[in-house]
């Protein structure tokens, strides 16, 4: 029998791509790691093992790997897409758009490459780089389901809703049990889900309990919002309370870890925060907007991007995970109360420089950015230090709509910070919690954080503003309230409504489910929270 030493490098790669197709990484790193001893330039070899890596887990080691089957193979279109794709995993979104666009240079002409890389350039926020990728996927294989709803997220990311909403009914046509498809199109218009529209979403509803939780999710989402058109809105509760349990229970969620970091952040930041002991050379860029989701972050982050010496970076998740990383965690996760904890001994002014040239691709390296990720109020604490001279905006919403907004939305099942929004007791708990953080940020942290309420913006936007503006240090500009004029991309739960003109038409919308909300009322009032007051 020949030894395994005197194996050819071509055999030694067949031998460890059987086993990658076999799920056996260690097989693959066995005769990878034979191959290589042969030659090792050897970039299949390479791209092998960083394949077992990626679908391992193990995402630096992928990296690494793919980086070296690259350098030797740097026209081999699958290796490029694959490192990518690890970095776009692994939240490195600027180093996967400019792997992506090297493999978009090389041409690739079949529908699934040119799928790939349009999701990975989405993924990194650039929908207008990933559109043209996704049509020539569906031009080269029309009628598959993922084609058309990635077409259909990119428009409805750069505000051309009718087409996404087209592309969502050819995605819908092509297999009417779409899960993806069905929420997407339920969010551009509700109201189309009438009729013949409305009898196919309450069988895939019905198909779905049998089906995992992210498509019972995803349907019972779209149901809820084809009732709610039709004024039937304890129908659209149940199925909402129905479709998020199982979600729930998958999560294995309780609020008990939230309460941990809640409580973890008041201990840690008991007294005055010092914002003069880091030194940070930070200048005064960025605008953070922050708040419970579904609270106008959305809006304000369009009225600010509308002035002329404003941009928006968008929702970046890039100030909590370099934070995590400086304690040496990989940051993908929600902080545990320890990492807050290692967090004030790190480096702030090194993390503040780190996240300021994370965000230049985005924004440019001078001039004010909008940093506009809502869970952002966890880390106030830190920026304040590590930036003593950024702006934080905080924006408030009746307790009320607040909770049902969270209930109403649909979140990425997969996404650690939102895993309260599966219950509506639970909302209420974490709203509570919020509502009391904010209140601490206010006395440790003075006049470092302007809270606004969301009524009094949409009902009196120039005068609230002007106030805001002026906090921020900027001049009055009346572009501001035309968000509607807004060209800018959205790729937060707003998207939709925030093409439209301001409007107070979600206040008071907690009331038309008035009937099913006796325990969050109770809770509420309980611990003190007014939920009269808009």
């Amino acid at each position: 029998m020949t030894a395994d030493t005197d194996k050819k490098p071509s055999e030694l790669r067949r031998l460890a791509a059987g086993r990658l197709a076999a799920g056996d990484f260690a097989g693959v790193e066995k005769w990878c790691r034979q191959a290589l001893r042969h030659q090792q330039s050897d970039a299949e070899a390479w791209y092998l093992l960083g394949s077992a890596a990626f679908r391992a887990g193990k995402l630096d080691a992928a990296q690494s790997c793919l980086q070296e089957a690259v350098q030797y193979a740097p026209e081999q279109v699958d290796y490029l897409v694959l490192l990518a794709r690890s970095y776009s995993v692994a939240w490195r979104h600027s180093e996967a758009a400019a792997v992506a666009r090297r493999a978009v240079a090389l041409e690739p002409a079949d529908a699934a490459s040119l799928n790939i890389i349009g999701e990975i350039l989405l993924h990194a926020d650039q929908p207008a780089e990933a559109r043209p990728l996704f049509e020539s996927a569906v031009a080269r294989a029309p009628g598959v389901t993922e084609y058309h709803f990635n077409l259909a997220s990119a428009c409805r990311v750069l505000g051309d809703l009718a087409v996404a909403r087209q592309q969502c009914e050819v995605a819908l046509d092509c297999d009417p049990g779409n899960a993806r498809a069905w929420s997407m199109l339920a969010e551009l218009n509700s109201a189309s889900l009438a009729g013949k529209r409305f009898d196919l979403l309450s069988d895939a509803y019905a198909a779905s309990a049998s089906k995992d939780p992210q498509q019972r999710l995803l349907i019972g989402f779209a149901l809820s919002r084809a009732w709610e058109a039709q004024g039937k809105f304890d129908k659209a509760f149940d199925v909402l309370h129905e479709s998020k349990a199982p979600a729930r229970r998958l999560l294995n969620y309780t609020f008990a870890s939230d309460a941990a970091l809640f409580d973890t952040l008041t201990e840690i930041f008991s007294g005055q925060v010092r914002t003069d002991e880091t030194g940070s050379s930070a200048p005064e860029r960025p605008i953070f907007v922050m708040g419970m989701p579904r609270t106008g972050t959305t809006v304000l982050d369009r009225m600010l991007s509308a002035h002329p010496a404003v941009i928006s970076a968008g929702e970046v998740h890039n100030f909590g995970i370099l934070l995590q990383r400086a304690v040496g965690d990989a940051g993908l996760g929600v902080p545990t109360p320890e990492r807050l904890r290692k967090a004030l001994n790190v480096d702030l002014q090194e993390v503040a420089e780190r996240y300021l040239e994370s965000v230049a691709e985005r924004v440019g390296t001078s001039g004010r950015f909008v940093d506009k990720l809502p869970h952002n109020f966890l880390f106030a604490g830190y920026i304040a230090k590590a930036m003593p001279e950024a702006k934080m905006l905080c924006l408030r919403r009746n307790a009320m709509d607040t909770c049902v907004g969270n209930f109403r939305q649909l979140f990425a099942l997969n996404f650690p910070y939102y895993r309260y929004s599966y219950d509506i007791d639970d909302i209420a708990r974490y709203y509570i919690a919020f509502d009391q953080l904010m209140a601490h940020w206010q006395k440790v942290l003075p006049g470092r954080i302007l809270e606004i309420s969301y009524e009094g913006l949409v009902r009196d936007p120039g005068t609230r503003l002007k106030e805001i503006l002026n906090y921020c240090g900027l001049d009055w500009d009346p572009a501001c309230l035309a968000i509607e004029d807004n060209p800018g991309p959205v790729t937060s739960a707003s998207a939709v409504q925030v093409r439209e003109a301001i409007n107070t038409r979600a206040i008071g919308r907690w009331r038309k489910y008035e009937a099913k909300l006796g325990s969050v009322i109770e809770m509420l009032g309980d611990a003190g929270v007014d939920i009269e007051t808009d």
